[in-house]
């Protein structure tokens, strides 16, 4: 092989190689964005307190929570959380702590449940 046809051959290599990662960067930067979901954690999960984190990536901002113990509503409550907004809902709870507590929250047509063993 002549020396033009090994540079021929080391730039391509070089200029695929290059347009391969641009577009791996492309694409996972693509799945990494959050559209249209809503998370819901508590803020710390191994602590007796039932603090909670909602996370809005939706366009819907209207939230409502309860609070249940052993199967009954004890505390109902609707949060605004606007879109990319990180809420920390603070409950004042005076209950006894036994059993098991749930936080279930609604969000438009999607509900979802967390809860602590006490």
């Amino acid at each position: 092989m002549n020396k033009i046809n090994q540079k021929i051959i080391i730039f391509s290599f070089i200029f695929f190689l290059l347009l391969g990662f641009l577009w791996l960067s492309y694409n996972e930067r693509k799945q990494t964005q959050i559209n249209n979901q809503w998370f819901l954690y508590f803020k710390n999960p191994t602590d007796a307190n039932l603090d909670f984190v909602i996370e809005n990536y939706t366009n819907s901002q209207n939230f409502t929570w309860q609070l249940i113990d052993n199967n009954r509503v004890t505390k109902k409550e609707n949060v605004i959380i606007l879109k990319n907004e990180i809420k920390n809902v603070i409950i004042n709870s005076q209950n006894d702590k036994k059993g098991i507590l749930k936080i279930k929250v609604i969000h438009h047509n999607s509900t979802k449940e967390i809860y602590k063993k006490f």
